[in-house]
């Protein structure tokens, strides 16, 4: 019906999501489709988007990307030596650095004066008489009158 009430409208349906039928007779779409002439096709979304049921693309939120068939989003796992993009991707953190609690940010561990960083970004314990440096262990060097101890200390003799 037109819309002054005095005519038929030829290949309208009311419905968003029916498509017009070869017989003239209208039929819902399947959900996660939208109608396309006589046909019922899944919509092209986005890299970073989501098909609802009613075939309307949403964005996934951030740390996320679609999965399987572009239903659901979800968050990627990253590898241990990677941090999560806003876009869901993984990017690797440079040597001596690891991902944070969160996943988001490269960080490097605060090491004590017995460690050194490794190439993950952690710290771990020098061997018996020595101290970390950075990313080694050094031996100490104590003055004439003194020795070395196990936990890398000088002590007189």
């Amino acid at each position: 019906m037109t819309a002054n009430g005095r005519g038929c409208e030829v290949g309208a349906c009311p419905g968003v999501r029916e498509r017009l039928r070869h017989d003239g007779k209208c039929e819902r779409c399947p959900d996660y489709t939208v109608p396309s002439g006589e046909t019922c096709v899944a919509p092209t979304c986005g890299p970073r988007d989501r098909v609802d049921k009613d075939g309307v693309c949403q964005p996934c939120s951030d740390g996320e990307r679609p999965v399987g068939e572009g239903y659901k989003c979800e968050a990627v796992a990253c590898g241990p030596q990677q941090r999560r993009l806003d876009d869901g991707a993984c990017a690797s953190c440079r040597p001596y650095q690891h991902p944070d609690a969160a996943g988001r940010t490269c960080v490097s561990d605060v090491c004590s004066r017995r460690e050194y960083l490794t190439p993950e970004g952690k710290c771990a314990e020098c061997a018996g008489y020595l101290i970390g440096a950075g990313r080694a262990c050094i031996a100490v060097t104590c003055g004439p009158r003194e020795r070395v101890t196990a936990e890398g200390l000088c002590t007189d003799c």
